[in-house]
């Protein structure tokens, strides 16, 4: 009788090593749960997840299972990436951000967290090169291993279950249905496997927004503008800025001067309590120029953009950018952007310095000259203070010292934190030029001309002890949700149109939401549509904000209230101390520089 050769103590040391490197982000996810839930639910949530990856070891041989790990244990740092500090397993929105990345983006994520992948892929590949030479092919786990596992496994997901049934039982008595949404949640956004759920949803996805395509192509908005209007040429401009938060903005109250241009311009109506419709850029442009909300997404996928219902009410479309036209695969904006009569891209690439925003002066200028005598919107795509910061402004508008010069993102460095916030507020200060020096253009151009800026998102700078860095996150921060939006009005159009300049005027103090550009710049082209609900234009008098909604990263409509509210319990936490508040509060505001 043939037995089954048992593993040999190098061989299950090997194998333990591939397990404890494929479950780093299940351990330092449990600082995450602790947050939000009990010891014991943390616990149990925690075993869960562990019994989970272990589980195809009940049916797989260890070398098939360290060989069918190998793509888990290649992207496990990315993931660890995202647990520790976007306080969460990476969601859909992250994983379709990876894959409509450009390679310069890519390679500035890889540069920001180095230090992640210099330490984690030698051990990985350490241990997985260990266990292809250790463990025999014949080798299986022991029977009573393979039975602690599967009865370990069961018995947590009996409790789950047992707890759901019991709260139900309080409540409304949904049995079945509350069944199947634990095991939704357990199954199909629990690390590692999640990442096949994620896979397949991307794909759904994305052939989705194919079919809608072909279907798109018979849409129409069916707009309108009157002929008086347009015989006067208008011209409206949006400008999408990147990566901006309100919070670093001298028009939001901000302790630095870093709007000492756009704070002197006349007509400029500043929004100071307004917030994104999403975390990611692609989601937030989608919606912007689109009549979809966080709430109801099916105009993504049957209804063309603004730029579609302007071209139709008689105006030529230009789209400027100073961006990559497309990612890996045919992105949502670069779809937005076919819409135009004309597109132009600089081709700007995240890892170098490539064309500084001011480039795009000059391209407005051309487009204004080339269609002087035709109604016209004008999309201008900024880089914005896309990381990497220093990146994003000429040595000239390095004001704020002292700034990094290079190793932006080894955040252990002391004083890392001060370099990275001067870099930052120096990117915000060149905006600020960016953005007057369009104004000043458009002024020029002696026609019924607006201009509209809005960020997509903002930007977490390691502003407390959480130490978040970037945007999105499972639960966002009001650095990353409040952003700056402000619509700018020439004379002419204030002379012939005053009702809309005045209402901008009387609406900036009021919460607003960047879904709101929709209607507004409708509203400024004297635009209307056929079946339009309710406005929410930042130009009419009888402007009402209602309800503001964020789309987060798993695709689901939150309130911006319940936002604020989960700030304030963090805050309400020991120790958590904002590293903004304590910041800003000693700027020398005539150099610049950070006191002691």
């Amino acid at each position: 009788m043939n037995q089954t050769p048992r593993m040999s103590a190098s061989a299950a040391l090997s194998l333990a090593a591939v397990l404890a490197l494929l479950m780093l982000p299940v351990f330092f996810h449990i600082n995450n749960l602790l947050a939000e839930k009990s010891l014991v639910i943390t616990g149990l949530y925690t075993l869960f997840a562990l019994l989970l990856g272990l589980l195809p070891l009940t049916v797989f041989r260890p070398l098939l299972f360290v060989l069918l790990m190998l793509p888990f244990l290649i992207i496990m740092p990315f993931e660890l990436i995202h647990v520790i500090n976007y306080d969460g397993y990476s969601t859909l929105a992250a994983f379709v951000s990876s894959i409509e990345t450009n390679p310069g983006e890519a390679s500035e994520f890889i540069h920001d967290y180095r230090h992640y992948f210099f330490i984690l892929y030698p051990l990985i590949a350490l241990a997985t090169l260990a266990a292809l030479f250790k463990i025999k092919w014949s080798y299986k786990l022991p029977a009573r291993f393979r039975m602690a596992i599967a009865i370990g496994f069961f018995l947590v997901l009996s409790l789950f279950t047992v707890r759901t049934l019991l709260e139900q039982r309080k409540g409304e008595g949904l049995y079945l249905a509350s069944v199947s949404n634990l095991y939704g949640r357990l199954f199909t956004q629990n690390y590692p496997f999640a990442h096949l759920v994620k896979a397949v949803q991307y794909i759904q996805q994305h052939r989705a927004m194919q079919a809608a395509l072909a279907q798109k192509q018979r849409f129409e908005f069916h707009a309108r503008a009157s002929q008086d209007w347009l015989a006067k040429k208008p011209v409206v401009i949006l400008v999408i800025g990147e990566t901006s938060r309100a919070h670093n903005w001298q028009l939001s109250g901000y302790s630095r001067p870093t709007n000492p241009l756009l704070s002197k311009r006349a007509s400029l109506s500043y929004f100071d309590h307004a917030v994104t419709a999403a975390t990611h850029t692609s989601q937030t442009i989608q919606l912007v120029l689109s009549r979809a909300t966080p709430g109801n997404l099916e105009p993504l996928y049957h209804e063309k953009s603004l730029v579609a219902a302007f071209a139709e009410a008689g105006y030529t479309t230009v789209w400027l950018s100073n961006q990559n036209m497309t990612g890996g695969v045919e992105t949502a904006v670069y779809t937005i952007a076919l819409e135009a009569d004309e597109r132009h891209f600089t081709g700007g690439d995240y890892r170098i310095k490539g064309k500084p925003d001011e480039v795009l002066v000059g391209m407005l200028q051309t487009t204004l000259e080339q269609h002087r005598n035709k109604p016209l919107f004008v999309v201008i795509h900024t880089m914005g203070s896309h990381e990497v910061y220093r990146n994003r402004y000429p040595p000239a508008f390095a004001r704020f010292q002292p700034a990094s010069t290079g190793n932006d993102y080894n955040f252990a460095t002391p004083g890392m934190r001060e370099r990275l916030l001067n870099s930052y507020d120096n990117s915000i200060l060149y905006t600020d030029y960016v953005l007057d020096q369009l104004i000043e253009t458009a002024s020029r151009a002696q026609r019924p001309i607006t201009l509209t800026y809005f960020s997509d998102h903002g930007e977490n700078v390691l502003d407390d002890e959480a130490r978040r860095f970037g945007h999105g996150g499972v639960i966002p921060t009001l650095y990353v949700t409040d952003v700056p939006l402000f619509v700018w009005t020439g004379n002419k159009f204030c002379q012939l149109r005053p009702l809309p300049c005045a209402a901008l005027a009387g609406n900036r103090h009021k919460p607003a939401t960047t879904l709101h550009v929709f209607d507004t710049l409708l509203d400024l082209g004297e635009i209307t549509l056929d079946q339009q609900p309710p406005s929410h234009s930042l130009a009419s008098p009888t402007y009402q904000a209602g309800e503001r909604t964020i789309l987060n990263t798993s695709y689901k409509a939150i309130r911006y209230d319940d936002i604020v509210k989960t700030v304030q319990k963090q805050k309400e936490r020991p120790g958590m101390t904002s590293v903004m508040e304590t910041t800003t509060s000693s700027v020398n505001e005539k150099t610049g520089t950070l006191q002691p």
